[in-house]
């Protein structure tokens, strides 16, 4: 037992339930789908007890949704990286906000700023990504994934 300022804290020398979580990965990469029942063992293997598969492009969104689907220590984001620029593709709130209701979807992007790769782009553009993915992380009440590099 410890005293301090006249309280008493009681603790306990065993320890608790640790838990780890990977918080960020790419399992439906094409180099790490064919292996998912492997990674999902590693990750037992190694106490890992749940993990957050990131989407990275609005064509990989259903992937990783069907992945976090197929066991229940995963969970998806969904989002669009800001390296994934489609020039035929335009972001919207009303596409995320569709998607972040998929089952398992847990958190929005991954989104952000990358000036590394696109140091003389018009950033106006990524400044919208991040804008759109912000907007619909609040009316979700999701967490964002960031990435950022350079910015």
């Amino acid at each position: 037992m410890i005293t301090h300022k006249n309280h008493e804290v009681k603790y306990s020398n065993k320890k608790s339930h640790e838990m780890l979580v990977d918080s960020h990965c790419h399992l439906n990469f094409p180099e790490l789908k064919n292996n998912l029942d492997d990674y999902i063992q590693q990750m037992k293997a190694n106490k890992i007890s749940y993990a957050l598969v990131i989407s990275t492009r609005h064509d990989n969104i259903d992937e990783v949704v069907d992945i976090a689907n197929q066991y229940d220590n995963l969970f998806a984001s969904v989002g669009i990286h800001p390296d994934e620029k489609i020039d035929d593709f335009v972001l919207t709130e009303d596409f995320l906000l569709e998607n972040a209701s998929k089952n398992k979807v847990i958190a929005i992007g991954e989104t952000g700023l990358d000036y590394y790769w696109n140091k003389d782009a018009d950033m106006s553009w990524y400044h919208n990504q991040l804008d759109i993915h912000i907007s619909v992380a609040k009316k979700t009440s999701k967490p964002l994934v960031v990435h950022t590099r350079e910015s």
